[in-house]
Parts: structure tokens; C-alpha cells; sequence
């Protein structure tokens, strides 16, 4: 029996399919993380500016900039989905040729 040296290569491991439906379940935790970080930093906005003296960060940034954050890892994410998904379109064609 011969062992392949490209064995411990995690995509041998799954197929394109497979890498497909990751990166689709790991799209969910970055949109849960921005419709969080996005509900916060909407109460902050109507929270009054004495309150939020209190803080000793700019809260109002912080959460902006975790909702940001938060939808490009979304995008870039999904992105990679699709992308995973149009290679393995074109690879079943390619063995169906």
C-alpha cells in the first residue's frame, strides 16, 4: 500500500461539497455576532451621553466597528461558499466530459 503524501491536506478529507456546507455553517456565527453587535450598537445610539461617559471606551465605535467586522467575515465567508460551490460544478464537469 502506497501513502500519499498530500493525505494530511484537510480538503482530501472532505471534497469541494463538503468544504461547501462548512463554510456555509460557519457563515451563521459571524451574522449572530452582527445582528448582536448591530442591536447594541443601536441602544447605544439612543442612550443618553451622560450614560455612556460612564464608559471609558467610545462605545458607539466599538460597537459600529463589531458590526463591520462582523458582516465582511460574513461576505468574505459566503464568498469562499460560492466560490467552493462554482469549483465543484466545474470539477463534475470536467469528469462528466
Amino acid at each position: 500500500m502506497k501513502l500519499n503524501k498530500n493525505i494530511f491536506i484537510p480538503h482530501r478529507w472532505i471534497d469541494l461539497k463538503g468544504l461547501t456546507r462548512l463554510f456555509s455553517f460557519l457563515f451563521y456565527i459571524p451574522l449572530i455576532v452582527f445582528i448582536y453587535s448591530f442591536i447594541q450598537w443601536i441602544w447605544v445610539l439612543f442612550t443618553p451621553a451622560k450614560e455612556l461617559a460612564l464608559y471609558s471606551a467610545p462605545v458607539k465605535q466599538l460597537w459600529f466597528s463589531a458590526a463591520v467586522q462582523s458582516l465582511l467575515i460574513g461576505v468574505i465567508i459566503i464568498t469562499l461558499a460560492k466560490l467552493l460551490k462554482t469549483l465543484a460544478a466545474l470539477a463534475q464537469q470536467t469528469t462528466q466530459k
